[in-house]
């Protein structure tokens, strides 16, 4: 770190230049691997979400099957009243029962969005490791009206799971997207939110987080900062 000072002027504005380098981490001799990833993909098919939202969430999800690898573990839920464990947790490797599972989800009929969520989360909790990243993926248009509809609650449930590492991200897809639920329970659940009308709208954000859920290391990088010689901010005998 270098300073460029003649001296500093008592009570008034005084302007340094500094020059600070800033070093990465040496590579590393081997490649460290990714974290396996443990997650659950929540689908609301209820009738609010019949059609072209429903539809784009399924594009989106199996763009997830897709990436995924043997070594992840993946499970899929579907929820109107009532709630569907289309796949239980298991490692990816078939990806054809993934995708017929999520071909064969179909509209029904009101929302209960808690019970679904917590039921994927109930999922990744049998299956917790530290040595994995854990988390929901909720795909809805976030409009509560069966089950548990009060928001705080949600929320709250959202935060104590996160707290035992299952975190949530939320994704809202429809014309009647309850923002204020779904950033909250992503905001609680130390996850991302997002919205779009369409998976083309969605599919950026959705790939941007899975690819950082892949790229996210079982280290911790830092940058440091490395002190340089100095100059004295006053000259000898001043």
């Amino acid at each position: 770190m270098l300073f460029r000072s003649n001296g500093l002027l008592a009570d008034r504005s005084n302007y340094m230049n500094v020059l600070l380098r800033l070093s990465a981490p040496e590579k590393p001799d081997r490649i460290v691997e990714r974290k396996p990833l443990n997650l659950s993909i929540v689908i609301d098919r209820s009738g609010s979400m019949s059609g072209k939202p429903l539809s784009e969430a399924v594009r989106c999800a199996s763009m997830i099957v897709d990436r995924a690898s043997s070594k992840d573990r993946l499970s899929i839920v579907s929820y109107d009243n009532e709630i569907r464990i289309d796949v239980p947790s298991q490692k990816v490797e078939n990806k054809s029962l993934f995708k017929n599972a999520l071909q064969a989800i179909h509209e029904g009929g009101t929302t209960d969005l808690h019970g679904g969520w917590l039921a994927g989360a109930e999922q990744l909790a049998m299956h917790l490791k530290k040595s994995e990243i854990t988390r929901v993926l909720l795909l809805s248009d976030g409009n509560a009206n069966a089950g548990v509809t009060d928001l705080n609650r949600i929320v709250r449930h959202c935060g104590t799971m996160a707290d035992e590492g299952v975190e949530t991200s939320t994704y809202g897809l429809g014309d009647a997207f309850n923002e204020h639920l779904m950033t909250e329970m992503a905001r609680a659940g130390h996850g991302n939110s997002y919205y779009g009308q369409t998976a083309d709208d969605l599919m950026h954000p959705f790939q941007e987080e899975f690819d950082r859920l892949l790229t996210e290391q079982t280290e911790r990088r830092h940058l440091k900062a490395s002190r340089m010689d100095t100059v004295p901010l006053f000259p000898e005998g001043v």
